[in-house]
């Protein structure tokens, strides 16, 4: 057993990691490329730099990898290592969201819902929060669930939104969980 003490792997060992997906991310990979761009956006063995993270997630999104599609695009959003370009987040949402990328569908749906960057379509929000909460994206499914109970771009279906809020609860979503509760009090 493991104790608290020791690593997983050692300094040395993390090092040649990095040195590793380098020389394959150099090479043209693009998972290594996407694991480089991870690596820099939190900071993990190397030195927390979105723009570099930025840099390497691009190599792999031109390669069409979803990840890195959708990572960048939150970059992008955000404004973190790159200029903000919310028109340029939702290209890339939608690339990663048409090859079936949940994350990336969750944030597409937000991105319509809220006219970030797309012209504000609530309708286009329920069918991109639809598609990710049937893949079981937590955030999508309390999304969707929130905007069947309102009514909100779709006919308000209290029915499909006590399912959602059950389906975001069993993947831990509390906010989803005390809404679950307290609707099917309310059905009662």
């Amino acid at each position: 057993m493991q104790t608290d003490s020791e690593e997983i792997l050692s300094e040395a060992e993390l090092e040649q990691m990095v040195e590793g997906f380098k020389a394959l991310a150099d090479e043209g990979q693009a998972e290594a490329q996407l694991n480089l761009g991870l690596l820099y956006e939190v900071g993990f063995v190397v030195e927390q730099d979105y723009s570099e993270a930025a840099d390497w997630y691009q190599k792999a999104a031109e390669q069409g990898n979803a990840d890195a599609q959708n990572n960048l695009g939150v970059l992008y959003s955000d404004g973190q290592g790159v200029e903000q370009d919310e028109d340029h987040a939702v290209r890339l949402y939608q690339q990663a969201a048409e090859q079936g990328h949940p994350s990336a569908q969750n944030n597409l749906a937000g991105m319509y819902l809220s006219g970030r960057g797309v012209a504000q379509d609530a309708q286009q929000a329920v069918q991109w929060y639809q598609k990710a909460a049937e893949q079981n994206e937590p955030q999508a499914q309390f999304n969707l669930a929130v905007m069947l109970y309102q009514g909100q771009g779709v006919e308000r279906d209290v029915d499909q939104a006590i399912k959602w809020f059950g389906e975001a609860c069993q993947y831990g979503d509390q906010r989803a969980c005390g809404n679950y509760r307290l609707l099917n009090k309310e059905a009662e």
